[in-house]
């Protein structure tokens, strides 16, 4: 119990800053502790957080970024009763049972969704970039040569080419 009254603790100082957060206790599917913002983002009140699985309501994307101490940092979103997602976000996993659940503050989860698809779509241009300056270069590089050689060669008679 000494552990749920910190982490209300915890959430209470983040009440001071506005910041919509919350532990969701993943083996039970249930938070265990929020803050009133984070009851104010999905319109919901405290008797219902309690009532309802946290899976109901939040929406996990399968992969996330490693961070160091085998944190995990995963993008989700709120999902309403008819399943319209309302609020984007991130979750922090450990390797524990503890999750810490952040929801964004003055942005709409569409806008959300369309910076997420940005920068992924510029993270794999620059992986695309990456590989073909890595990986195809030196085969350019190597074509290119044998290109000048043979162009080379061709202008030699075939007598002169033997020489070289």
């Amino acid at each position: 119990m000494e552990t749920n009254q910190h982490m209300y603790s915890i959430c209470s100082t983040l009440d001071e800053l506005a910041l919509p957060r919350a532990f969701l206790e993943r083996e039970l599917d249930k938070f265990v502790a929020w803050n009133s913002r984070f009851l104010k983002a999905l319109s919901i009140s405290e008797e219902e957080l309690r009532a309802i699985n946290a899976s109901e309501i939040l929406s996990i994307q399968e992969e996330g970024t490693e961070m160091n101490g085998g944190f995990r940092m995963i993008p989700c979103s709120s999902v309403s009763a008819r399943g319209e997602a309302r609020v984007g976000g991130h979750v922090i996993t450990t390797q524990g049972a503890l999750t810490f659940v952040m929801l964004d503050v003055g942005t709409a989860s569409g806008q959300v969704s369309q910076i997420s698809l940005e920068a992924a779509v510029r993270k794999e241009q620059n992986r695309l970039y990456r590989f073909l300056h890595d990986r195809m270069s030196p085969n350019l590089m190597a074509v290119a040569f044998l290109a000048e050689s043979l162009a080379g060669r061709s202008q030699v008679g075939p007598g002169q080419a033997d020489r070289r």
